[in-house]
């Protein structure tokens, strides 16, 4: 799995982002992940930890940007991103965006 350096986590997330990790790499917990969509077409995708541990996935390799504890902590999760991503570069660019905030983290 590929991790942003620059996680984001869900408001519903207790544990910190080395916590969250390790338990996702592990299978462990039902979390939510929030990629950068390995299709081209879609800016990000929202699929369960779990999925990402298939086989087809992992070959797929696909950016994890944000963590979150179920579906609605992901929708929240996608809002807070969508806003940060509007109020720095004042449009919707979201892959541009988090692909920017990576360069500037590393």
């Amino acid at each position: 799995m590929r991790w942003t350096s620059d996680l984001y986590l869900g408001l519903d997330i207790r544990e910190d982002a080395g916590q969250c990790r390790k338990n996702i790499e592990s299978g462990e917990g039902a979390y939510m992940v929030l990629t950068l969509s390995p299709n081209g077409k879609d800016q990000l995708d929202i699929r369960t930890a779990r999925s990402m541990l298939r086989p087809a996935l992992e070959s797929l390799s696909p950016l994890i940007v944000g963590v979150a504890k179920d579906r609605k902590d992901a929708l929240r999760l996608l809002e807070r991103i969508a806003s940060d991503c509007y109020f720095e570069r004042k449009d919707a660019d979201l892959r541009a965006y988090l692909t920017d905030r990576l360069k500037r983290s590393e």
